[in-house]
């Protein structure tokens, strides 16, 4: 989980692109190809925080 603290980038995943900025946050599920990078212009700043346990990567 990620969490933008200020500026602004994008995250590609499953084809689809996403605009993130200042104040959102996104996750990248275990195991999913993605791409997230901090805008030129005005660039990201984040804190982020990993999950892992035996049924961490289990979807219901």
């Amino acid at each position: 989980m990620h969490f933008v603290k200020e500026g602004k980038g994008t995250l590609t995943i499953e084809g689809h692109t996403f605009h993130i900025h200042k104040n959102q946050c996104f996750i990248v599920p275990a195991g999913e190809v993605s791409l997230y990078a901090a805008d030129k212009k005005d660039p990201w700043k984040y804190s982020w925080i990993g999950f892992l346990g035996i049924e961490s990567s289990r979807k219901t």
